[in-house]
């Protein structure tokens, strides 16, 4: 399994992370997990043909997840060839309704998935971001690969993330952000809160993403904040770096 950052900031991009989406690379399958801006372009850097994209999974509805997506049709208009698109329960109305603006909604269908995705062998599972949030467990023979998209921390985190092979997983800002940062630890991740999730249920591998462009620290920052609870294997991505599980 391949797995390429095409962004890893929040909703408030910075200079060197844009929104948050990662390209699944497994043989000829081929998964894109949200859809914000300029994705035919960020498709083609990371080394894959966008007409060859096999399916589009959205998270959720803000804004910063599917943004993109009317643009990324359009685009594929002339080859002719367009993804499957998967969302999760109650959003495919919104998600047509989006590509109606531009008269796209009939290029592709656009299904709502609720316990799995057809990739592979992958279970969904509720986040705590907002109603509709999902997070992605993919099982590839005896490797287990997480990736929660946007939320704060999880009831059953340890059960979920048991031993995970990679945990991809928001990571908005260190905790001394609180007092600014609406919502984080409750709808988003603060960096030390997920030191100890992935310390509890013995992930393997730690990859936090989602940094917001909105405060000011660094990744030296994440990692030592990280570093408090958690002793595995960490993995800070910049845009367009390859992870191989």
């Amino acid at each position: 399994m391949k797995i390429i950052f095409l962004g890893t900031g929040s909703a408030v991009p910075s200079r060197d992370r844009d929104n948050t989406s990662l390209l699944f690379l497994q043989g000829e399958n081929s998964l894109l997990a949200d859809c914000p801006g300029s994705a035919y372009l960020k498709l083609m850097r990371a080394g894959l043909e966008p007409a060859l994209l096999k399916s589009i999974f959205i998270t959720h509805t803000h804004p910063d997840h599917l943004y993109g997506l009317p643009a990324l049709i359009h685009s594929l208009c002339p080859a002719g060839k367009f993804p499957e698109v998967y969302v999760p329960e109650g959003i495919a109305e919104m998600t047509r309704a989006l590509l109606g603006l531009f008269g796209l909604e009939r290029k592709i269908e656009i299904t709502e998935c609720a316990g799995e995705l057809p990739f592979l062998n992958t279970n969904l599972f509720k986040t705590r971001h907002n109603a509709e949030s999902a997070g992605m467990v993919i099982t590839e023979g005896q490797k287990k690969i997480v990736y929660t998209s946007d939320t704060g921390p999880l009831e059953d985190s340890s059960g979920i993330f048991r031993q995970a092979d990679c945990l991809i997983h928001d990571c908005s800002a260190p905790e001394r952000f609180k007092e600014n940062f609406l919502g984080l630890d409750e709808t988003h991740t603060s960096a030390e809160t997920l030191g100890k999730m992935a310390q509890s249920a013995e992930v393997r591998m730690l990859v936090p993403v989602h940094f917001s462009g909105e405060f000011d620290f660094t990744t030296d920052e994440i990692e030592k904040s990280i570093r408090k609870n958690y002793s595995g294997k960490l993995f800070i991505p910049r845009d367009f770096d390859t992870l191989e599980i």
